[in-house]
Formats: structure tokens, sequence, C-alpha cells
């Protein structure tokens, strides 16, 4: 049973496995190779389907940092999520710079594609959530920790 298989028989939701390949790949005839502009889309298109992305077509900005088609957050990007949500701009731009990202752009990203994914998705309600961090919790015997941005 894959990772994936054995997390949602466990915990719960849908689950995706997304890898990041180098340079000098190509989409196979077999996978699904949207255009897409945002990653939200492609992981939509994904359930049920291998994606094959090219990193340099996302328009969002969000996907763009994460990916490292856009090493260090702009400006634009930090004015826009501030006024957007209110916040000042010196916390934003340090959740911005504490949030994982790729420090280089990947030849291309694949969405349920093989059996040794870089990154797990979760789609969870509520619910599997909390059984997710209380298998957490119980396997690695410690609390778990986390800054939720919308209580700063």
């Amino acid at each position: 049973m894959t990772t994936i298989k054995k997390l949602e028989s466990v915990i719960g939701g849908y689950w995706s496995g997304v890898t990041v390949f180098g340079l000098n790949v190509k989409c196979r005839e077999d996978f699904l190779c949207p255009q897409v502009g945002r990653f939200c889309e492609a992981v939509k298109l994904a359930a049920g389907n291998k994606v094959w992305l090219d990193p340099s077509q996302f328009t969002c900005l969000g996907a763009r940092y994460a990916f490292g088609c856009m090493p260090d957050p702009t400006r634009k990007m930090i004015k826009k999520l501030a006024n957007e949500k209110g916040y000042s701009l010196a916390y934003v731009s340090q959740l911005i710079e504490e949030t994982p990202h790729c420090r280089t752009q990947p030849g291309a990203i694949g969405i349920n594609i093989g059996n040794e994914p870089s990154v797990l998705l979760a789609q969870l309600q509520p619910e599997q959530a909390m059984r997710l961090i209380q298998i957490y919790q119980s396997k690695l015997k410690k609390q778990y920790q986390t800054k939720i941005a919308g209580l700063a």
C-alpha cells in the first residue's frame, strides 16, 4: 500500500503527492499536461490523474514564490497580502519569509506521479485534521506547535 493510500485509509480526506523534478524532463503521454496559472487549479485536476506542470507558466504570485520562480517576495506581493488581510507590512514579510519554498525553480512539478513524492498535500475536514494531529503527537510523544496567521 502506498503512503498516500495508507494516509487516506487511516485519516481520511484526499491526499496528493507532489514531486519536484530537475531540468530536462518531459511530460509523458499518459500524464495530463495542463497549462494552468495557479497551482491550486492543478491540484484540483489531479484528483484521480497524474499531472505534469511547467512552473514557469504560473501566474499566481503564491505559486511563483513557492516553486522558486520568484526567489524574493516582491513588494507587490507583500503589499497585496497586507492590504487584503489587514496585517502590517513587516508581519507579512516575516510570514512569507518563514513559508517553506523552493530556492530555485524546478524543471517540472508532478502531482500523483511516482511512489516517493517530495511533499504530501492533504485536503481534510476539521475532524480529519484533528486525527492527523493526534497521531502525530502519539507517535512523536510531543505536542504539535503551530502559528496560525489568522490569530496573530
